[in-house]
């Protein structure tokens, strides 16, 4: 028998344009962040990106054994199933919950599982096919042959990565950056100023596949007590925190096939007065432009909650969303009409997204805001701000399979991940310290940063245009 139960939060949702754009105009946003099924897992995910970091051993195992039957394979940018009918991933098929407005479709998620965001997207060209800019793209994936793969792009000018990292339970098991770092460690966390940070971990034991990715072009902090903090969130922060254009994902398979995702950013955040354990304010704080997704496939159990708003205001532990309401504004109306070919002087679309439901997971999509100047003009440009997504799925992990999608897949054949020579237990205790990836500097990417960084900096305030949505869940349980 199966169940959909939609279930919504009761907020506050100021609609007029005029009023949403006044609010872009106020000053920094909280770091503070909803609290999630999630979270213990992604503190549990930050901890072993510490221990890498710091050359301890996290029991990570090798790469996996290659060969062994075909799995599912990952889909196409913008296609449901692989070409041919071969290796297919499931369809989602239609939402069973859609927020999208007259004139606007949300990109549907993209397998494989994971969680994948980012804070700010610049378009140009009648097909946007011309990238202006990239601002806190992020990405953790649990592959469906059983690799656990991460990446950030804090920076990136014209289709080039300017700033980032990546890593793999196959290959290094951590990137990270953090060019002004040596500031929040030589004070021990009281004095933070982190700029243009990136920090990924991909590792792979018995028990589970993690991936976590997190980045932010600024995340500064006073009064806090953890010298390695990247993010506004791991400060500890008793007085101010505050932080701009942050983002981060995890995602986990364990050795039962049960898998979780999350994603999550925010434009700008403030809080003073210190944060409590679901990450609000408990002084006085805010936040701007905020997206959220999470999915969850469970032994049976199928969630996806999504969320996003224009205003988060945060007093004693509690928070208040204002513009949170699918809202949707277009000159002339329709924008571009049903067929999306007529041209259109302005589309603006707030808090717009969809939830899926199909065989064995669930996913949804979110995006704070959507602005189209010129569309389908041939001078179309195209910011999106605040864009999460989450999917998960549930796995038979027995027989283990040599090229199967669980944690331990490939250890029957009697290499146990040695492939290589060893038993890919130093894997990551030096990464981020060579390779262009060391804790203090950026990483290598082979491009003069500065100039494009102050140019890049220059088009977050591009990103305070807008941004929201609401948060849906949708709970399915088979039995």
């Amino acid at each position: 028998m199966t169940s959909v139960t939609p279930k919504r939060r009761r907020r506050l949702a100021l609609a007029a344009a005029g009023t949403a754009a006044a609010m872009v105009l106020l000053p920094a946003a909280a770091s503070a962040q909803q609290d999630t099924p999630f979270d213990d897992t992604l503190d549990e995910m930050r901890g072993t990106a510490e221990q890498i970091q710091n050359g301890q051993d996290p029991n990570v195992t090798g790469p996996a054994s290659p060969g062994g039957p075909d799995v599912l394979e990952t889909v196409p940018d913008g296609e449901d199933e692989a070409p041919d009918g071969e290796g297919v991933n499931p369809d989602l098929g239609d939402p069973v919950e859609d927020d999208d407005s007259e004139g606007h479709e949300t990109d549907d998620p993209q397998f494989p599982d994971g969680g994948r965001g980012e804070v700010a997207d610049i378009d140009f060209g009648e097909d946007n096919d011309t990238d202006i800019a990239k601002i806190t793209g992020y990405e953790a994936e649990i592959t469906d042959d059983g690799e656990a793969q991460s990446g950030v792009t804090v920076l990136g000018l014209l289709g080039e990565e300017i700033v980032g990292g990546e890593s793999s339970s196959e290959g290094e098991n951590q990137s990270r950056s953090n060019p002004t770092g040596a500031i929040c460690e030589g004070t021990g966390g009281a004095l933070c100023l982190n700029l243009l940070y990136q920090e990924t971990s991909s590792t792979e034991t018995a028990e589970s596949l993690d991936a976590f990715a997190q980045g932010g072009v600024l995340a500064a902090c006073l009064g806090g007590d953890n010298p390695n903090a990247d993010a506004t969130y791991e400060c500890n922060a008793e007085l101010v925190s505050a932080g701009v254009a942050e983002g981060f994902a995890g995602a986990q398979r364990d050795d039962d096939g049960n898998t979780k995702a999350t994603s999550e950013n925010e434009t700008a955040s403030l809080c003073l007065g210190g944060q409590n354990d679901e990450r609000i304010c408990d002084g006085l704080g805010t936040k701007v432009l905020h997206a959220d997704s999470t999915s969850s496939a469970e032994d049976g159990d199928y969630e996806t909650e999504r969320n996003s708003y224009l205003l988060g205001l945060e007093t004693g532990g509690s928070s208040e969303e204002i513009v949170d309401e699918p809202t949707g504004l277009a000159i002339p109306p329709g924008c571009g009409g049903a067929d999306d070919e007529g041209a259109a002087l302005l589309c603006v679309f707030f808090n717009q997204g969809e939830s899926f439901e199909f065989g064995n997971g669930a996913a949804s999509a979110q995006e704070a805001l959507h602005l189209d100047v010129l569309r389908n003009t041939g001078l179309d440009v195209l910011a999106e701000i605040g864009q999460a997504e989450s999917v998960a799925r549930e796995f038979d992990c027995e027989p283990k399979n040599p090229k199967g999608p669980c944690p331990g897949d490939g250890e029957e054949n009697g290499d146990d991940g040695e492939e290589n020579g060893d038993d890919g237990k130093d894997d990551g205790k030096d990464d981020g310290k060579d390779d262009g990836k060391d804790d203090d500097g950026l990483a290598t990417t082979g491009a003069d940063i500065a100039p494009m960084a102050a140019g890049a900096l220059a088009l977050i305030g591009l990103g305070a245009l807008s941004m929201a949505a609401t948060r849906r869940r949708v709970g399915k349980h088979i039995a």
